[in-house]
């Protein structure tokens, strides 16, 4: 056997170069694609130790075959130990990856070892190619086979196989190939060369050292192999994990700029569709003042009051999803808006949904935007409707709920102690799993197909709840339905919102003057008519600018500035600020079918109302009288809708 391996040396060291050329090849495969650049560049420099040495195996099988040269030697001189400072590169890069060792894991170890062994190479002693293995391949290897080990143990995420199992195997064959190569050396006359060398291990075992060497490249190449194709797998599926959720947020993106682009459309349309319809319903308010009770032109009239109402119920709630409309909340009462809606919701729901309403005799009253109510109530049931293409029950259900200290109305959801009125809406569609409900409130999620829906209507109806210190809770069986609930506290005193289709009577006459700002003229000429019908003396401009120098050339005082939010030439509160400096105790109120973002709480006055265009002359009326009435009003309510108008 001894005499076989020394004829045939040649081919030792062709297959021990062969072995390491190839794990070079493979990890340099594999470590392309990886996504940690700190992981890739560690095993770069193992790829790169593994082809180096690979040529100086090579280069030693030239030596064996042609015999000793100046060009073989001054190759294996610089290849040998460039090769193990690669090595020593991987093994400190891998210790810094378990984060231990700070010394062990800087440069400065490696670089003194380095410098060391090409002293002692090219200072003219015997064995140059001794100190290569002593001084970097031996600390190299070991610190690598423990970097390797330090980093399974101290991270949860890899100890569970295969992965693990890869690291080991690959600390392993590293540690047995720094004992192989960095013990096992050229003989020498100093120790341990001298008794641990490559010639005492052919006699002791029979078989060359470069054997065990190139089965420990091929066990580390195959294991890091394995582990390197382990992180790319991972590293692709984070790529396309990350490319999915950059897609998405650019349709999330997107389908935020049609919303606001929709709600600016809507907004526009609406200021000047909202003057439209007001003039239409002042004028038909004076027509059928002129009518006979007996009139048959009197039915008519009325026609065009309902079909001013629809129109103006409809722009509300184009304002309402696109939230532009004007939030001033009230003290109101739930089943009211219900009942006006169950007529929307049964053409909405369609003749193979059938409603049902169960309404709570006495309920309590809450304090909210009538319009947001009916904007969440809306949500709910186009929702419900969607989850019952083939038709079903829906049911809208309203009671009173206490909520004691510690417990909540439903496990899931906290509300502070109190009481709540509860509003319920059950349907019996598909239902969802766990996983859609765990997801259901977040913003631009949805279960329906392309096109169908936003993923904005839930998030939407939990942001309105929990401004009004409310909450939403929602319980879902795949195959047997969903049921949402919305909890609202009970707001003190009884509801002051008007009943839907009520109206409040006009306000008396008055004496006053008033200074009317507003640019359109049609709708200036009928709120002049309306006024001085009833006894007010009253001046107009249809500029910011003309309402001051109007108020400058009057003599007599002004009580009230009535004054439309969007003017041509400034807004009407920088108008009413104006005036109200220059007379003291002025009454402001303000009009206007798309507030643009002003909310009623935030109009800059202390005192000051604004009223929602479409409105109708009774409600005009009433809100100037009672603001002319009162010497400190605060922030009031909408104004009272049209008679039939749902609120909001």
């Amino acid at each position: 056997m001894r005499e076989f391996w020394a004829h045939n040396l040649d081919v030792v060291f062709f297959f021990y170069g062969l072995a390491f050329m190839a794990a070079g090849l493979l990890i340099l495969a594999q470590r392309r694609d990886l996504g940690q650049r700190s992981i890739a560049k560690t095993f770069g420099c193992l790829a790169a130790f593994a082809l180096l040495h690979g040529v100086n195996e090579w280069v030693g099988m030239w030596k064996i075959v042609r015999g000793d040269s100046p060009t073989a030697r001054l190759l294996e001189l610089h290849l040998l130990p460039l090769s193990f400072i690669f090595l020593y590169e991987f093994g400190r890069s891998a210790f810094a990856l378990s984060g231990r060792g700070r010394w062990l894991s800087s440069r400065w170890p490696m670089a003194i070892l380095s410098v060391v062994c090409f002293a002692l190479m090219f200072a003219g002693g015997r064995e140059p190619m001794v100190w290569p293995r002593y001084l970097l391949a031996l600390p190299g290897g070991l610190l690598a086979a423990a970097g390797i080990g330090l980093y399974v143990r101290g991270n949860p995420d890899v100890r569970a196989l295969p992965l693990r199992g890869y690291l080991l195997a690959d600390a392993a064959a590293l540690a047995a190939y720094a004992l192989f190569a960095g013990l096992v050396v050229p003989q020498a006359g100093f120790f341990p060369a001298s008794l641990i060398n490559q010639s005492a291990f052919f006699q002791l075992f029979s078989l060359p050292v470069e054997v065990f060497r190139a089965l420990c490249a091929l066990a580390m190449a195959g294991a890091t192999w394995k582990m390197l194709r382990f992180f790319n797998t991972e590293a692709n599926e984070r790529l396309q994990q990350e490319t999915a959720t950059r897609q998405q947020a650019q349709a999330q993106l997107l389908q935020a700029q049609k919303l606001e682009a929709v709600g600016l459309l809507a907004g526009g349309l609406a200021h000047d569709f909202n003057n439209v319809l007001t003039t239409i319903v002042g004028y038909n308010y004076f027509l059928l003042e002129g009518l006979e009770p007996g009139s048959p032109l009197r039915s008519l009239s009325l026609e065009i009051r309902k079909a001013a109402d629809l129109a103006a119920s409809l722009t509300r709630h184009v304002l309402a999803v696109t939230r532009k409309q004007v939030v001033q909340p009230r003290v109101m009462e739930p089943n009211s808006v219900i009942l006006e809606l169950a007529k929307m919701f049964r053409r909405l729901l369609g003749e193979n949904i059938k409603l049902d309403l169960h309404a709570h005799p006495s309920l309590w009253p809450v304090k909210m935007d009538c319009g947001q109510l009916e904007q969440v109530l809306m949500n709910l049931v186009v929702n419900a409707r969607d989850a019952m293409p083939h038709g079903g029950r829906l049911t809208i259900a309203t009671r009173n709920q206490v909520v004691r200290q510690g417990g909540g109305p439903q496990a899931g959801l906290a509300l502070p102690p109190g009481q709540y009125a509860c509003l319920e809406v059950r349907d019996t569609g598909a239902g969802m799993d766990e996983s859609v409900l765990a997801r259901i409130f977040e913003p631009f999620f949805t279960t329906k197909e392309a096109g169908r829906g936003t993923g904005l209507g839930l998030t939407m109806v939990k942001s309105i709840i929990r401004d009004y210190r409310g909450g939403v809770s929602v319980e879902s069986v795949p195959g047997k339905g969903s049921v949402f609930r919305v909890y609202l506290p009970r707001a003190e005193g009884g509801a002051e919102a008007l009943l839907p289709g009520e109206v409040r009577k006009a306000g008396g006459e008055g004496h006053e003057t008033i200074l009317v700002v507003e640019d359109n003229a049609a709708l200036r000429t009928l709120i002049k008519r309306m006024l001085r019908g009833k006894g007010y003396r009253v001046f107009s401009s249809e500029t910011g600018q003309g309402a001051n120098l109007l108020s400058r050339r009057l003599k007599e005082g002004v009580d009230l500035l009535l004054c439309d939010l969007i003017l041509p030439d400034c807004h009407g509160t920088d108008v009413a600020a104006e005036l109200c400096a220059a007379r003291h105790g002025l009454k402001v109120a303000y009009m206007s079918g798309y507030p643009g973002g002003v909310l009623g709480s935030s109009l800059g006055l202390d005192g000051a109302v604004l009223i929602e265009k479409p409105f109708s002359p009774e409600a005009l009326l009433d809100c100037l009288r009672r603001l002319l009435d009162s010497q400190r009003v605060e922030s009031l309510a909408k104004a009272p809708p049209l008679p039939g108008l749902e609120p909001g």
